[in-house]
């Protein structure tokens, strides 16, 4: 669980300087999203004129890194191949009851990575 507070300063609020808005002191804000995070990067000024800071370190907990890419269809093992952000990659590992491929930890590629899985699958019987 990450709880940010986006709210005026501690603790006597603050004064936009862009629109000459006010924000009281979110103390309250403050103080729940201090108890619920490990890090001290939970609290921004709504009177601040960059957000990006927050904003990315946001986006970096609500879309974390994903170890693990299901596919679509049953693959030949042997034929997989797997590139991340265009370069070729043996960083994974096939899952063959799950029907997908995962980087170890420590291994995965960046959150915004473009991952393809090319593979053939085995033809039908039917």
């Amino acid at each position: 669980l990450s709880v940010y507070a986006v709210v005026g300063d501690i603790p006597d609020g603050c004064i936009s300087e862009a629109g000459g808005n006010e924000a009281s002191a979110g103390s309250r804000y403050y103080e729940a999203a201090d108890a619920c995070n490990m890090s001290d990067h939970f609290f921004m000024s709504i009177c601040a004129e960059d957000w990006s800071p927050v904003l990315e370190d946001i986006s970096e907990t609500l879309f974390p890194p994903l170890p693990q890419f299901f596919l679509s269809m049953t693959p030949v093992p042997e034929t997989i191949s797997v590139t991340v952000d265009y370069t070729g990659t043996d960083d994974w590992l096939y899952d063959e009851l799950g029907n997908y491929i995962y980087f170890e930890e420590g291994l995965e590629p960046e959150a915004g990575s473009t991952v393809i899985v090319n593979y053939m699958v085995y033809e039908s019987c039917i």
